[in-house]
Formats: C-alpha cells, sequence, structure tokens
C-alpha cells in the first residue's frame, strides 16, 4: 500500500450535484477565489466570463474513458500553469449558455467522486508523481485538493447569461487581482455588507447600489456619494445599544427605496456586520414574513461568519414579537 491506495466510505464521500441560481455563486463569495469552470468554449469564454472561472468545454462523446481522462489532465494542467489552484474548492462551479452543460457538470461530479473515493484514481491522474517523494507533484496536489475538500459540484442555472444579468460587474473580462471584497445578497434589493466592503463611488456604481445605510461614526468622504440616497443610522458598537429605533428607520427607508426604484439595491453598512445583519434580520421578519428563527437561519446560510450573539438577538426577539411598525 502507499499513500494513493487510501479508499473512503462512499456514503461519507460522494459528491452531490446541485443546480443553484445565480445569486447562490454570487455569495460564495467568488472574491475567496473558489474554483469556478466555463464550458461554453474557447470563443465564448474570451467574449467575456464570469471573474476568475477557467475554459474546459465538454469534451465529445465519442471519447473513451482514457481520452477523458487525459482532457481533465490538461484542465488541471492549466488551471496550475495559470497559478489558480483554488484555495476554497468546495463547492466547484460550472456553467456554459442557459442550462446547457448540464450533462458535462454531472461527469466532472462523478469524476470527482472518484478522485474521493479511490486515491489509486490520483496516481492515475498523476503518473509523473513520485510515490516516495515527500514534495508533491503539482497535478497530484490539485487532485488530493479536490479529493479532500471537495463536496458539492455546483451548476449555475440559467448559465453565464442569467449571472451577467444580475451581476455584470464579475463578467466580461475582470481579473481576479481586480476584485475587491464583495457584500452578500441577502434578499431581493438587499446586501449586507462588512468593514472590508468598499464604500468608493466607481466600486458602488459597478455593483449598481442606488441607497445606503450607514453609521455617521465611519470614517467616509460623504461628498463622493453623490447621487445615491444615505440613511444615516446613529448606532454605537456596543452590547446595550438600542437598535429598535433603526430597525423601523431601515425598513421603511428600504421600502421606500423599492417603491420609487424597482431596481434599487440597499447596501447596509453600519461599520461592522453584526449591526448591519440585525437589520437584515429585523427587515426579513417584518417585511418578507419570516419567524425569527427563520430569519436567522437564511442570513446563517448566506454568510456563515455571523456570529447570533452579536446580532443583538435577544432585542429582535422582543422587538418582533410587536406589532408596532412606522412605515
Amino acid at each position: 500500500h502507499n499513500r494513493f491506495s487510501k479508499r473512503y466510505d462512499r456514503r461519507v464521500m460522494e459528491v452531490r450535484f446541485k443546480v443553484v441560481p445565480p445569486v447562490k455563486v454570487f455569495n460564495l463569495p467568488l472574491y475567496e477565489h473558489h474554483l469556478v469552470i466555463d464550458t461554453r468554449g474557447e470563443e465564448s469564454y474570451q467574449r467575456g466570463h464570469v471573474v476568475s472561472a477557467i475554459c474546459y468545454p465538454p469534451w465529445s462523446p465519442t471519447l473513451s474513458n482514457e481520452e477523458q481522462d487525459a482532457s481533465l489532465l490538461k484542465f488541471i494542467h492549466k488551471v496550475i500553469d495559470e497559478c489558480l489552484r483554488p484555495e476554497n474548492p468546495d463547492p466547484v462551479v460550472v456553467y456554459g449558455n442557459g442550462d446547457d452543460a448540464f450533462e458535462h457538470a454531472q461527469w466532472l461530479a462523478k469524476r470527482l467522486e472518484i478522485l474521493k473515493t479511490d486515491r489509486l484514481s490520483v496516481a492515475k491522474l498523476a503518473p509523473t508523481a513520485s510515490k516516495q517523494s515527500e514534495k508533491l507533484d503539482p497535478v497530484e496536489y490539485f487532485c488530493l485538493t479536490i479529493a479532500d475538500k471537495t463536496r458539492e459540484v455546483w451548476l449555475l442555472q440559467g448559465g453565464y447569461d442569467a449571472f451577467c444579468k444580475e451581476y455584470d460587474y464579475l463578467c466580461g473580462h475582470l481579473t481576479f487581482v481586480e476584485m475587491a471584497p464583495l457584500p452578500h445578497h441577502m434578499t431581493d434589493h438587499v446586501y449586507l455588507g462588512s468593514r472590508a466592503v468598499l464604500l468608493e463611488a466607481g466600486y458602488l456604481n459597478n455593483l449598481h447600489i442606488t441607497h445606503l445605510i450607514l453609521s455617521p461614526h465611519q470614517s467616509i468622504d460623504w461628498e463622493q456619494l453623490t447621487g445615491i440616497s444615505v440613511l444615516k443610522c446613529d448606532v454605537k458598537d456596543t452590547d446595550y445599544q438600542d437598535m429598535t429605533g433603526c430597525w423601523s428607520a431601515a425598513i421603511s427607508f428600504i421600502e421606500n427605496a423599492k417603491r420609487e426604484n424597482r431596481s434599487a439595491r440597499v447596501l447596509i453598512k453600519l461599520v461592522g456586520r453584526s449591526r448591519s445583519a440585525s437589520v437584515v434580520l429585523a427587515y426579513l421578519t417584518k417585511m418578507c414574513h419570516m419567524s425569527l428563527e427563520q430569519a436567522w437561519k437564511h442570513v446563517h446560510d448566506v454568510c456563515n461568519k455571523i456570529d447570533q450573539s452579536l446580532v443583538y438577538y435577544e432585542q429582535l426577539q422582543l422587538w418582533t414579537s410587536s406589532k408596532e411598525i412606522c412605515l
């Protein structure tokens, strides 16, 4: 036995295949460098693609298993040559034109599952790797990373066009090094910011942000925000801060934005993530007919870095039990 011969329980290591809407891919977030595969063909890829995507067109159905493996190995070399080894290989995202990448994405999911359930398949894909050396061959390293960490393959619903329609800033020829940290798209019209999200006019315009909910204590060049409607909520980063006035004002602000502009996008950035997340929770409970438990699950599913102990949860429990709200 060598290090390639390790086998795993298929029930534990199965690669799940899912069809997901564009918002799920946006919220990964792409800034954290996931493996994204464009199956549309080189010509379409060169015209524009999702940021950080690598082109890997479907192979001909007449190819043998060995030829299919060779095409996968060629793709792996391409990823390595472009220094795009994924830091976050779970999930792997696949998209094409519309939903035509379905078969190719399913094949990838099955092929990755083979890598996970049988390390001998890694040796097959990386035949030049030294089994005795402590230093891993790049192909071997890539395969083992996928084998160890990939749990899901996501097929982007609607393909490139659907994603580009919603998030055009992340399409075209934007390079990974040109990206900035992204907010999370929580629900229609509402985006959750963090300390890392920029408050620069060009960046906000690229994301089509039309409205901002901010703290007046933030260090901001307010003059550059001309053309963007701003609500200032005077809340401090303390455990005893009363958030109820901010929640009511923010909900009214978001609803007015929606009435004035069907395409309104409201970014909530009250310095950090926790106070901003509390506003999202308040909005979901009051305007999206969710219980607080449902709202919390939704918010945490979208951004699992949010800490429930920091979002004024007890205040929210009292506030959501009250029917008093001024819109």
